[in-house]
């Protein structure tokens, strides 16, 4: 069963940055971004939400993370598809949760349900 999924990744360094999100767009080829409130959102499909942390932790393996680095996954469950669960992949949940409180709290949930709800399969992968 297929998944949808959101990454807000953060790098300081602009070159990791760079790397990955080729990295991602070239093994979630079904994706769709989406930027708000300076925040980028990667949203995407795939399987089992192990696979994907293992996929995203093999690209961060390749990057040298620096103390401010983050990367948040967002998903549903099946039995819970209006609860919003969150999975710190790097770094600690308060520097997300920092970001996120000089936001708008309504745009956020937003993007991450549009996002979240999207039909990545009827989507083009990128080339």
């Amino acid at each position: 069963m297929m998944t949808n999924y959101v990454l807000i990744p953060h790098f300081a360094n602009e070159e990791e940055a760079d790397y990955f999100h080729r990295e991602l767009q070239a093994r979630f080829p079904r994706n769709l971004e989406d930027q708000a409130d300076g925040i980028k959102y990667f949203g995407f499909v795939d399987r089992e939400r192990a696979g994907v942390e293992d996929q995203i932790r093999e690209v961060l393996h390749n990057i040298s993370i620096g103390t401010e680095d983050y990367v948040a996954l967002y998903y549903t469950k099946d039995d819970s598809p209006g609860n919003i669960m969150q999975a710190m992949i790097l770094g600690h949940d308060e520097k997300i949760e920092s970001v996120l409180q000089r936001i708008n709290p309504e745009e956020h949930v937003n993007t991450l349900s549009r996002l979240l709800n999207h039909d990545y399969l009827k989507a083009t992968p990128r080339r």
